[in-house]
């Protein structure tokens, strides 16, 4: 972020996982907002580690209807929420809420470009009935450009992440039974099996990164 003044946004702010490392470290000033009163609740409770006049302005909104004036913001962070909406939406209200030359920060999970099967949307849906959709690279890029965005990174972290941390990550939030996902792992043919490194007890996921500024 450029730095002191700034009105920033994090939109699905969670339990303040990234808000709070990042007003640790600089002088912007950050609503955060998400559907969840639990999870608003938790990063307040985070938040009581910092002084008063640094601590996020918490709201309960629903991200497809943001409560926000045009052009409020200097930047707008989302971070794994996307595939949660209808993307097109989102993106429009953000484009909103944003003031000409804004940043997006948008991290999410994305689909191997070489994913013909749609494994990893398959594979989502049998872990999170919240789950809407994942994008390829290609397709999150032009999506940002049809609401008025322009590109200026774009990167994709590889990791690996063991089956058992997927399903509890998912566990928590949902009445899980995690038969149907097993079961799409030891149907996956050959070539999806390669480039999500699928072993015995974990997978390669692909996580994207984007800048975006409004044009």
């Amino acid at each position: 972020m450029r730095g002191a003044g700034e009105l920033g946004l994090e939109a699905g702010i969670g339990t303040g996982r990234i808000a709070i490392p990042l007003l640790e470290r600089s002088d912007v000033t950050l609503v955060g907002v998400d559907l969840s009163p639990e999870m608003l609740e938790l990063a307040w409770k985070k938040s009581l580690t910092l002084p008063p006049e640094r601590r996020p302005i918490l709201l309960e909104a629903d991200l497809h209807e943001l409560p926000f004036c045009e052009g409020s913001f200097d930047f707008i962070l989302c971070i794994s929420v996307l595939h949660y909406t209808a993307a097109e939406v989102v993106l429009q209200e953000f484009s909103r809420a944003l003031q000409p030359g804004g940043r997006l920060i948008l991290g999410d999970l994305i689909i191997h470009p070489d994913d013909d099967q749609g494994f990893m949307q398959r594979l989502e849906e049998a872990l999170s009935p919240a789950h809407h959709r994942y994008y390829r690279p290609t397709e999150l890029q032009e999506l940002l450009k049809s609401y008025g965005f322009q590109v200026e990174d774009f990167r994709t972290i590889p990791y690996k992440k063991p089956y058992r941390a997927l399903i509890e990550d998912k566990a928590h939030y949902f009445d899980l039974e995690p038969r149907d996902f097993y079961r799409l792992l030891e149907s996956a043919p050959s070539h999806i099996r390669e480039i999500y490194g699928l072993g015995d007890s974990s997978m390669t996921l692909h996580y994207g990164l984007l800048a975006g500024v409004k044009v």
